[in-house]
């Protein structure tokens, strides 16, 4: 169909087209790994540096989960 960016993006979304969470072919987590990660962080106790140590990825990446700056709807 045609429209502007701004309309194509709204159908995406509309749609669940996107190449977010599981979906996008770089991702390392999973959603079940993200709902664990932010069950088993407990400041303080258990770190983000030994948290992305086990799940395999950068510690910001754990940063994010936590802050819920990614896997936003999880």
């Amino acid at each position: 169909f045609l429209g502007t960016q701004k309309d194509n993006m709204n159908d995406r979304d509309i749609k669940n087209r996107g190449a977010v969470g599981e979906k996008h072919g770089l991702s390392k987590l999973t959603a079940v790994k993200v709902k664990d990660i932010r069950q088993n962080y407990i400041p303080h106790i258990v770190s983000i540096k030994k948290l992305a140590k086990y799940y395999n990825v950068a510690p910001a990446t754990i940063q994010a989960v936590i802050n819920r700056r990614t896997w936003k709807l999880i």
